[in-house]
């Protein structure tokens, strides 16, 4: 017999709950965070460690649905080991709910995400986000849920370190390049996932551009507020990139390759980012490349302890002339390739917008909608259905909306999935 037909209610743990594991008692303490699928809570572990304790949620599911999503979880990260992927010390069951036993982090990005960071403290944080990235691509895992409240920072010796957490929706890929995802965060949905239904290694790039983007300008590239068909309508239009390309910054140049359309011409590694980012990054940051220059000074302590190390005066600007996120359009004609874009490097002299950007009132970007119930939301069936054309198949032709953006390698593409006859609107 199942064992939750036994019961009809499981008591959640609460604030001193003691839960034992074969390696020790746990003491449940605070609430982390919640959601529909799991809730982490403070725990206080064997030999008086504090622990991040994760739950999974039945939330109506059969139990061995859970019991597979738990058990997945916990090989994917007894199996990748990282610095900048969050540790696992237990796993273990209680009254028919399962536990992970994390190690505990001192916040998350989302919490931090509210202005825009120091360019020296974005790259860096990128710099090791990108180096997880790698790893798990290169182990043929796709993330797939890269956002804020997934990635939490941790203080080793005065320096932050970024730990990616939350492997619930990730996908092992197995001879393909591609995969069907059965859930997905609403607020962090891409172009293929939204028009073709489908997710590749690019997709975690792509979400990537999301959090630099709100790094970088304190704001998200599409308001949270927007209901979600007009949200979706957005990125499939391509909107997030437009805006990158709105702010005129060297770093904001990188974020808008990252968020092209079509993933086929996005960066294709994560390696190829840091190549690009690596030009920007002033001396003195953590895990400097070269010596430090003597007219930077040394980095300052910020208020949560962090190194943050001043730009030099040529990155000064960077982020000076981001326009707000109320004064960027919700649409733009197309630039062609004989619009100049300021070199790697060079600093902003000016805040006047392309030429042909319409204005836009904030009534515009103040369409409210209730928050939904959970992070995570079924895609419907309906957008399953359509396939974008091969990438590889593109790579002697021209595409529509991508004639002035070439790819900037020469390598073999990663085939993308069949094309079905009549179906696929180039995208990027």
């Amino acid at each position: 017999m199942d064992p939750l037909q036994q019961s009809q209610v499981i008591p959640f743990p609460t604030s001193g709950t003691a839960l034992a594991s074969s390696r020790g008692n746990y003491v449940v303490g605070t609430l982390i965070g919640d959601g529909q699928y799991g809730s982490v809570y403070e725990a206080r572990g064997p030999f008086d460690e504090l622990y991040a304790l994760k739950m999974y949620r039945p939330a109506n599911r059969h139990y061995e649905t859970v019991k597979q999503e738990w058990s997945a979880e916990m090989k994917r990260l007894e199996s990748f080991r990282h610095p900048n992927i969050v540790y696992i010390y237990d796993a273990f069951e209680v009254n028919h709910l399962f536990y992970i036993a994390l190690e505990r982090c001192d916040t998350s990005l989302r919490v931090l995400m509210t202005k825009p960071f120091p360019d020296g403290v974005l790259l860096e944080f990128t710099r090791q986000l990108l180096t997880a990235l790698a790893y798990l691509h290169d182990n043929g895992l796709v993330h797939a849920d890269l956002h804020g409240g997934n990635v939490l920072v941790t203080q080793v010796h005065t320096r932050p370190v970024i730990k990616i957490t939350d492997f619930g929706v990730a996908h092992q890929l197995t001879g393909q390049h591609w995969f069907r995802p059965q859930v997905a965060n609403p607020k962090i949905l891409t172009p293929e996932l939204v028009t073709a239904g489908y997710t590749t290694r690019q997709s975690d790039l792509y979400q990537l551009g999301l959090l630099m983007y709100r790094m970088h300008t304190g704001h998200s590239a599409i308001a949270e507020e927007v209901q979600y068909h007009d949200f979706t309508r957005l990125i499939a239009e391509g909107m997030p990139r437009q805006r990158a390309e709105y702010l005129r910054t060297p770093i904001g140049n990188v974020i808008a390759k990252l968020l092209r359309r079509r993933d086929a011409y996005r960066y294709q590694s994560a390696r190829e980012v840091w190549d690009d980012l690596r030009q920007l990054r002033p001396a003195g940051t953590t895990g400097q490349l070269h010596p430090m220059p003597r007219d930077i000074p040394a980095p300052a302590q910020s208020s949560q302890g962090f190194a943050v190390p001043p730009p030099p005066p040529s990155h000064q600007t960077l982020t000076s002339h981001v326009p707000p996120h109320s004064a960027l359009p919700q649409s733009m004609p197309r630039q062609r390739a004989n619009t100049p874009t300021p070199p790697m490097g060079a600093p902003v002299t000016g805040k006047t917008p392309p030429m042909g950007m319409p204005a836009i009132s904030e009534e515009r970007t103040k369409r409210m909608l209730p928050e939904p119930s959970s992070q995570r939301a079924f895609i419907p069936e309906e957008r399953t259905r359509r396939l974008p054309p091969d990438p590889s198949s593109q790579r002697g032709g021209t595409l529509p909306d991508d004639d002035d953006v070439p790819p900037s390698r020469t390598g073999t593409m990663p085939p993308g999935p069949p094309d079905p006859p009549g179906t696929g609107t180039p995208f990027r």
